[in-house]
């Protein structure tokens, strides 16, 4: 994937908890949101996983994506995230809703 958009990340940019080894969390609040990788019009050292900006949540640019994922097995159900969002939506915002089912 890396290469084609930079990725928007629903973590919070600020520093890792350098305690922690694998898997790090970023702030559990703040203002602007990660992004992870380059996209196509950006400098060869961007286009790795590793390498992380921030933008403001309501920044447009054709150069940022997301990731719609799930996971490659059946769960227990629902998932509740414990972040908060701290952004004034329009009138009427577009909403991008996802509904993902497994065949069994």
């Amino acid at each position: 994937m890396l290469g084609n958009v930079s990725e928007w990340c629903f973590d919070f940019y600020g520093p890792y908890d350098l305690n922690v080894a694998q898997d790090p969390k970023g702030p559990t609040e703040g203002v602007l949101r990660v992004n992870r990788g380059g996209g196509f019009n950006d400098f060869a050292k961007h286009l790795r996983l590793a390498y992380r900006s921030a933008n403001n949540p309501l920044f447009h640019d054709r150069n940022l994506g997301f990731r719609v994922a799930r996971n490659d097995v059946q769960g227990s159900g629902t998932f509740t995230t414990t972040y908060k969002m701290p952004v004034t939506l329009k009138a009427n915002p577009k909403i991008l809703i996802v509904y993902f089912s497994y065949l069994q």
